[in-house]
């Protein structure tokens, strides 16, 4: 709860940057944890356990981390060089608190915590002399600073008499968690309940004699891991499960999520009221099994039996997928059109299998193109197109000319040749064109059954993702074809007549939304003023085809659309040129003296950040100002370099920098003019605050 109210207060400093300026932490203002290393006795015996303890008091609003520190920090680090007479020592790790906001989470230890150590020595004999060298990392709400102590004890031979800090090492060995299930807590097993390409869930059971309500579970697994935070969902009150979401690490190099999940056990923490349990589990559920290895455990099939199964179902669900495609809004006008026009076309069944032929050939582009992508690197799916603001752009005034031409603003003529040949070339060509076309607005839509068929494509390849696309296009083609194919199909259609022009502008409507639509999609993907410019250019290409209806002859019709067609294409361009902007990214340099002196004596401007991966104040600074696009047009604008130092690693060089500004951590933020002295930022960073400190020190 402390936590919460100390990242609320970080967000209010974001908010009102302006009015608070924020603290420094000096070289002279280090914050350092009083750090003893403690003996449960004054000497060592043959056949007594040795127990020492390394005693941390944190400075008040610090926090350390535990051995997975979760997704900032580490864990402290425990060297032994230098001692005589160790053979081992192995640090026990008291349970941690979890703290969780917006964007972190991290398990962490504060005030006071005290780490048992097992000491086993060479020769019992003999003195026994510790040297430890600890290191780790400090961290509040706006600074994350590393420490570096170095601990020694002797402890002669001798009769192994405790201590007077006998007491304290024995209260923090209570706080270890207990090795294995006892009669207080329980952890059953763990499963997979889902399982796909990005991640995984695990459930695991559990078991307490006390109310679980505010029971903790600790997870920890194979490296390139990431667990999302357990949820509780209780049975009853002294039983329940944790459901988990794993994802795979980018930096992981394993193929499959499962393969990394069992690669090695899970190590299991759970706390409740004061008792804890840590054990290690492995994944049990042959289901889980069964999907990792590719075969089914508990039934006698074959290999290729599975695999036959497995693809008729899938290429059946695209099948289903493309029959649903034909009544989602953005497709249903388009095909009723077709549907009440296919009494005009005399090859009505070649005009069906060309219509076929159209949406198939645009379903294996989408196959081909979507394999090629993934093979360059690309994370695609189904519609990926539609994560271009280019293309989005370009459905949205298709959907419009299609909605004008169901308006009755213009028409596009179907005979326009009195010659026979040519007039039936052109109805399959026609017809082929209205299959592509009719295919490519499926795209912003989607069905039940897609979902499973198209990710499988996408995760197979090759032949088997040709398949299930091709399966989707056919389903899709299938009822029009149908209809085509039918030898008496003019009993079934109704007559045409005046109705068919009232139910063509009916259908216009559901196109209308679909225009509205793609514009709220659109509102994801640009900016405000984009959006407002598409709109305007939506206008003036509806002014257009009011010139083409209305002025019908002479200069002036061409000199009106023209105008109309340049105003129409003008907030494209500016939209264009706010996109590519937009997507413009600043060159930073790695750090080195060396290259800051360069610039400096070359009288360049210089904005120096130094970061690290494990400071939360870093990361929002750089989320919420740094890394946005008015800072970089601003430092573009001012022609001012940027240099990062990445101090999450150790790095002398960025050590050394750090102390000419006093400082003893991360984040620092320096600014140099042309001509001057260097400014330091707050470190807390709004866009506003970088500019108006740059623009007072030109």
């Amino acid at each position: 709860m402390y936590r919460l109210v100390q990242i609320c207060c970080v967000l209010f400093v974001l908010l009102f940057s302006s009015l608070i300026s924020s603290e420094t932490v000096y070289a002279s203002e280090t914050p350092e944890a009083h750090s003893s290393l403690l003996s449960n006795s004054d000497s060592i015996k043959q056949g007594h356990d040795i127990f020492v303890g390394v005693q941390m008091k944190l400075p008040k609003g610090w926090e350390t981390f535990w051995r997975t520190p979760g997704e900032v920090g580490y864990g402290a680090k425990f060297s032994w060089e230098g001692s005589q007479n160790l053979k081992q020592a192995e640090v026990w790790w008291p349970w941690p608190m979890r703290i969780k906001s917006n964007d972190f989470i991290a398990n962490v230890y504060k005030n006071e915590v005290m780490f048992p150590i097992k000491i086993v020595p060479i020769d019992p004999t003999k003195t026994l002399t510790l040297n430890l060298k600890l290191d780790y990392l400090l961290c509040n709400p706006t600074a994350c600073v590393p420490q570096q102590t170095q601990l020694g004890l002797i402890l002669p031979p001798g009769d192994a008499a405790l201590s007077p800090n006998a007491k304290l090492i024995d209260k923090a060995i209570e706080a270890i968690p207990k090795s294995g299930n006892t009669d207080n807590l329980a952890i059953h097993d763990v499963a997979v309940t889902h399982q796909d390409d990005a991640s995984a869930n695990l459930k695991v059971n559990v078991r307490s004699a006390e109310d679980l309500k505010d029971a903790q579970l600790f997870i920890e697994g194979a490296d390139g891991l990431l667990f999302n935070v357990p949820k509780l969902t209780q049975i009853d009150k002294n039983q329940g499960y944790y459901t988990i979401q794993v994802k795979k690490n980018a930096a992981s190099e394993s193929d499959q999520t499962l393969a990394l999940l069992l690669k090695q056990p899970f190590q299991l923490t759970l706390v409740n009221n004061q008792h804890a349990i840590s054990l290690s589990k492995q994944v049990n559920d042959s289901q889980a099994l069964s999907k990792l290895n590719g075969t089914n455990q508990t039934e006698p099939v074959t290999d290729e039996q599975n695999d036959s199964y497995w693809l008729g179902t899938i290429v059946l669900f695209a099948f289903l997928g493309g029959l649903i495609l034909n009544l989602m809004p953005c497709v249903f006008p388009i095909l009723s059109l077709k549907i009440l026009t296919l009494h005009s076309f005399k090859n009505k069944r070649m005009h069906g299998v060309f219509y076929t032929l159209g949406v198939l050939v645009f379903f294996f582009i989408i196959a081909l193109v979507t394999l090629l992508l993934q093979n360059l690197g690309s994370q695609v799916g189904w519609g990926f197109q539609m994560q271009s603001p280019f293309v989005l752009i370009l459905l949205i005034f298709l959907f419009a000319l299609i909605t004008l031409n169901l308006f009755g603003f213009f028409d596009i003529p179907f005979s326009l040749s009195t010659n026979l040949r040519w007039q039936k070339t052109h109805e399959l060509l026609y017809a082929f064109g209205t299959g592509v076309l009719a295919a490519v607005v499926t795209t912003p839509c989607s069905a039940p059954f897609m979902a499973t068929a198209v990710g499988v494509a996408i995760s197979q390849g090759s032949w088997v993702a040709f398949l299930i696309f091709l399966s989707l296009g056919f389903g899709f083609a299938l009822p029009y074809l149908f209809l085509c194919m039918l030898p008496n199909n003019k009993v079934i259609l109704p007559k045409p007549g005046a109705w068919m022009e009232k139910l063509k502008q009916f259908l216009g409507f559901p196109m209308l939304l679909s225009v509205i639509w793609l514009l709220w999609v659109a509102g994801f993907q640009m900016s405000h003023d984009s959006v407002m410019m598409l709109l305007v250019s939506l206008c003036f290409l509806l002014l257009f085809f009011w010139f083409l209806s209305t002025v019908r002859h002479g200069a002036l019709r061409w000199i009106a659309l023209l105008v109309s067609f340049a105003l129409v294409m003008y907030p494209l361009y500016w939209i264009n040129q706010e996109l590519t902007q937009k997507h413009q990214h600043i060159q930073t340099y790695e750090y080195s003296s060396e290259k800051l002196d360069d610039l400096l004596k070359n009288h360049q401007k210089v904005f120096v950040y130094a970061t690290a991966a494990w400071c939360i104040t870093c990361k929002f600074n750089e989320k919420i100002a740094i890394d946005t696009n008015e800072v970089h047009s601003f430092f573009n604008k001012e022609q001012i370099i940027v240099i990062k130092a990445d101090w999450t690693n150790k790095n002398d060089a960025i050590l050394k920098y750090l102390q000419q500004f006093d400082r003893a951590g991360v984040p620092l933020y320096v600014y140099y003019p042309k001509s001057g002295n260097p400014v330091v930022l707050p470190q807390i960073l709004t866009p506003s605050t970088i500019i108006d400190q740059i623009n007072k020190n030109p």
